[in-house]
């Protein structure tokens, strides 16, 4: 009985680990997520700010 109740153990402990790694990738998938739309953001700004530049220079 002891060598089963050691195993059902180790299975407890593997699946609050298993919890805790997938909240872990969900975590950095959020990041990347965020990171993905900050770049996104930075990028569209940058074009607008290219685009009002260079329509301004075409009416000077």
């Amino acid at each position: 009985m002891k060598l089963a109740d050691w195993l059902k153990a180790i299975i407890k402990e593997q699946k609050k680990t298993n919890q805790l790694l997938q909240q872990l990738i969900s975590l950095e998938n959020s990041d990347i997520k965020l990171d993905a739309n900050k770049l996104i953001n930075h990028l569209s700004e940058s074009t607008s700010k290219s685009d009002k530049t260079s329509r301004t220079k075409r009416w000077q």
